[in-house]
């Protein structure tokens, strides 16, 4: 089972909408699909993803700038969960990308990522929001990945972070210990602005708790820190250990003149397992 979460590999506010694609954005791109989700109602009124259709088939199409343009299909009746369909979407799309180029690679994004509280006198309430979703990485110049299910079933993306290069994600391991496979994040940054990155990871046992992103100007005068809190499973995930991500947003100060940094970072899950660190260096400019 491992190797195939491996292999149907899934890579964070959620945004509804027509997904368009920048025709000026060149570069690997990561996009962020959330399943289509309808608010549930009751005190907490969190959103859960609407029911999958039972029958009928949900189109993925590739549409190429040079070269052909293909698309597949999957058969609704043959899926019976939710968390079945994203397995059987990634491997589409991985699949597809291991058969022809430009690559693309589809990353399951991680279940519990929110906590909803609202408070009732001297009494909160507290729920976990669980979103089926993932983050797709490729090229928009090279190719768009569109979308169409059943009734107007449909998968929505949006343009989250660019990446240096597409990952390949044929061969990843599942360890107790919490492995950092890549960040997407911009080369350039602008002084003061609050920028959108994502940290994709492995952890067998679902039970990371924290990232931390440190980041340092290469003549060493700015110096900052910002640390993830990733919420541990209360009960055992659907995602179990495949492959997951994070989104983080952080504001970089280069004062008076333009720097170059190194970000190292570093994931820790309950029991004090840390991850290698992984560095992704970006500008900051005035």
């Amino acid at each position: 089972m491992r190797t195939t979460f491996a292999r149907c590999a899934f890579l964070l506010v959620v945004w509804f909408g027509l997904w368009g694609v920048s025709s000026t954005l060149a570069a690997p791109t990561v996009f962020q699909c959330p399943l289509p989700t309808i608010a549930s109602g009751g005190l907490l009124n969190i959103p859960t993803p609407v029911a999958l259709p039972t029958s009928g088939e949900f189109v993925i199409q590739f549409q190429r700038t040079a070269g052909e343009s293909t698309q597949t299909s999957i058969n609704l009746s043959e899926v019976k969960q939710l968390k079945d369909f994203l397995d059987r979407l990634a491997k589409t799309i991985n699949d597809e990308a291991a058969q022809r180029l430009p690559k693309m690679a589809a990353v399951r994004e991680r279940g519990l990522d929110q906590v909803i509280q609202q408070q009732f006198g001297n009494a909160t309430a507290s729920a976990f929001l669980e979103v089926l979703r993932l983050l797709l990485v490729y090229d928009p110049a090279e190719v768009t990945v569109n979308f169409q299910g059943p009734r107007g079933y449909s998968v929505l993306c949006t343009q989250m972070a660019p990446i240096r290069e597409i990952p390949n994600l044929t061969d990843v391991k599942f360890t107790s210990q919490p492995i950092l496979l890549f960040a997407a994040f911009p080369e350039r940054v602008n002084n003061g602005d609050l920028t959108t990155g994502a940290i994709a990871y492995t952890d067998q046992e679902d039970d990371t708790t924290s990232i931390k992103i440190s980041y340092q100007s290469e003549d060493g005068s700015v110096a900052d820190a910002v640390s993830l809190t990733v919420q541990a499973a209360l009960v055992p995930t659907l995602f179990g250990p495949a492959l997951k991500a994070v989104r983080f947003q952080m504001t970089v100060d280069c004062h008076r003149r333009s720097l170059g940094f190194v970000a190292t970072a570093v994931a820790r899950d309950k029991v004090g397992h840390e991850s290698e660190p992984l560095k992704f260096s970006f500008a900051c400019e005035r």
